[in-house]
């Protein structure tokens, strides 16, 4: 109990004990990625930088409010209004993460570097990586940051998606795909991109990209960024891919048309019929011009639904996620339709449907006009 009163009145006293140090001491992360994994070390100091040699004996310094001598120019008391406004969040975080690492104890946190300096470095990944890019982001501190390939390079982080070209170009049997090559990492919520010419490390939400990131991953992956994609597999890369690409790259497209490989549009017929006073079946048809596909459903059997959908549906003649998505939103009224049943109601529920009928149609419409745009 001594030592926790003496520990409270010294960190009390603190930010006016050392006011040449007050607000000076600054902590300078370098960064280090090996093929996506982040690793992280400190120098410290004022007017002269200093390895931070041993992490975890920096976070006791900090809980404890000891005193340490690094050397002629750098000797203080460690607490937070020691160091500039922005290496506090930075000293904080390193805290943070050595009590997360006792909390889950038993786990020796160094055995994951892949440095010899062990006690100097730290693995980023996850929610922790997440949290010291939040605090480049916030500070705009510049910081070296080297991987596998490259040099060390400064960056600052900055919130957004890079601005990453992709030429879509038309070769013979197919197409090719040449992006930019630009290494990323992950961590729990936010996916990173290095972009070494800018200096730049650019922050994403994974949700923001996640109808690319598989994408992305897989480009990356390839030696120089570039993949080949077959002819009888354009027609789902225009319909699926390219919408979602163009939306998230600066897409070039040369010698290559996509809207000669969308799939047709679809109309649709709805037949209804009222075999019971308090029933009502629906049938719902595709419609190709003069060719006709019907999509049987009922609300017994879900599994019922597109039993007449022949093989080889997904080819460039068939909308096949149009008349999925039509199907679904006619079953689900029907189901819903369905259990509210009752004698006397039927009469609203024709209404009912009617109206989503009404609304079902320029939903659509609108998506038409989105989805085929290009022709």
């Amino acid at each position: 109990m001594y030592r926790i009163l003496m520990n409270q009145g010294l960190e009390q006293q603190l930010p006016f004990k050392q006011p040449t140090v007050r607000g000076k001491v600054q902590l300078i992360p370098c960064c280090h990625d090996y093929h996506g994994k982040l690793s992280v070390e400190f120098r410290i100091g004022i007017t002269k930088l200093y390895v931070l040699k041993d992490i975890g004996e920096f976070a006791r310094l900090m809980a404890d409010s000891e005193y340490k001598s690094y050397g002629a120019k750098l000797a203080f008391y460690h607490h937070l209004s020691a160091f500039d406004k922005e290496s506090a969040p930075l000293a904080a975080f390193l805290v943070d993460i050595m009590k997360d690492f006792q909390t889950r104890g038993g786990q020796n946190i160094y055995q994951y570097y892949t440095r010899n300096d062990v006690r100097r470095e730290i693995p980023l990944a996850g929610v922790q990586l997440d949290r010291f890019m939040g605090i480049m982001e916030e500070s705009q501190m510049p910081f070296e940051l080297e991987t596998v390939f490259t040099n060390p390079v400064q960056y600052t982080v900055q919130e957004g998606e890079p601005p990453i070209p992709l030429s879509v170009i038309g070769v013979p049997s197919g197409i090719r795909l040449i992006a930019r090559s630009m290494p990323m990492t992950e961590g729990a919520v936010y996916s990173y991109a290095y972009d070494s010419d800018a200096g730049i490390i650019y922050r994403t939400s994974l949700d923001t990209i996640r109808r690319v990131r598989g994408f992305r991953t897989y480009m990356n992956e390839q030696g120089g960024n570039s993949v080949f994609i077959a002819e009888r597999e354009l027609s789902l890369f225009c319909r699926d891919l390219l919408p979602e690409l163009e939306k998230h790259y600066d897409v070039q497209i040369q010698e290559f048309r996509p809207e000669n490989y969308l799939p047709d549009q679809a109309q649709f017929a709805i037949y209804l019929d009222m075999p019971e006073y308090d029933e009502i079946t629906c049938r719902l048809c595709a419609v190709y011009g003069e060719e006709r596909v019907m999509m049987s459903f009922s609300v017994e059997n879900d599994a019922a639904r597109f039993i007449d959908m022949p093989s080889g549906s997904i080819s460039q003649k068939r909308d096949v996620q149009r008349e999925m998505e039509m199907d679904a939103a006619v079953s689900a009224f029907s189901r819903n339709m369905m259990a509210k049943a009752n004698a006397g109601c039927c009469v609203r529920m024709w209404m009912r449907f009617m109206n989503f009928c009404k609304a079902a149609y320029m939903h659509w419409k609108s998506w038409e006009r989105s989805i085929y745009q290009r022709r």
